[in-house]
């Protein structure tokens, strides 16, 4: 069933490149009905929430040359945090608004997957792409593993590709605590890895509190992220593609 669904969505991705998204292959799988404004960049697409000061998700398209190619470096190439201008300002996250707070400002597409162009790079820097994160989240826990898991996914060369959707989540029972800059914090994180050349989800729920050092606990079924955001985050897939594809959770020492 596993192989016979891969060969589906391979198919299905081919028809699809060129029907109709102004974001290429970052939304071959649709434009996820979350947030109030969408965003195209060249390393990926964004929904924005004007209620949270937050990327509602990021989506994005990797495989071995849009990642792993290190035609752009980090030093002295104008990669700095950034407000992003086309938020309305009233929305708008400036760069030092985390100053002082306690929280990373967390990439959900990491800078070392937005290597292969100067510009998708410095636009991975853009506050549109940024959250509140935990300090040992973002620089040591499992946030931090999963980047490693999506780069190497994507090095098998010509099979490795993938469609991946990170965004916050709220799950508080008391309030929804805020920077002072009117910012949500975020009480988890989710990430989905679609492998497309074989139909394999590997989702991921993960506290904000530093708790999480590995990822391989925090498996889930893309069907739980969904229900618990109240989102459809792969709206162009054919219903039975879809249904196989966010039902799999899979097993926790699978990647």
């Amino acid at each position: 069933m596993r192989k016979q669904l891969a060969v589906i969505i391979v198919i299905f991705i081919s028809s699809s490149l060129d029907a109709g998204t102004t974001c290429g292959h970052h939304a071959m799988y649709g434009v996820p009905t979350l947030g109030d404004q969408v965003i195209c960049r060249s390393g990926y697409l964004a929904g924005y929430s004007y209620e949270h000061m937050n990327p509602a998700y990021i989506m994005y398209y990797l495989n071995s040359v849009t990642t792993h190619s290190n035609q752009a470096t980090r030093r002295g190439n104008g990669s700095e945090y950034k407000a992003d201008t086309e938020i309305p300002s009233q929305y708008r996250v400036r760069e030092g608004d985390y100053f002082g707070t306690g929280f990373d400002r967390g990439h959900l597409l990491s800078a070392a997957s937005s290597d292969s162009t100067l510009l998708a790079l410095r636009q991975s820097f853009l506050m549109t792409n940024i959250v509140p994160m935990n300090p040992k989240l973002n620089r040591h826990g499992a946030w931090r593993s999963l980047e490693d898991v999506e780069r190497g996914l994507v090095s098998k060369g010509s099979s490795g590709q993938l469609i991946v959707v990170s965004g916050p989540m709220y799950g508080y029972t008391l309030g929804l605590p805020r920077l002072p800059n009117g910012t949500a914090v975020p009480s988890h994180f989710f990430k989905i890895m679609v492998e497309l050349n074989s139909g394999i989800a590997h989702a991921y729920i993960i506290p904000n509190d530093g708790s999480a050092l590995v990822h391989h606990p925090y498996r889930v079924a893309v069907d739980e992220i969904e229900s618990r955001i109240n989102a459809d985050l792969f709206a162009l897939l054919p219903d039975d593609i879809e249904r196989s594809l966010e039902s799999y959770k899979g097993l926790t020492s699978d990647i």
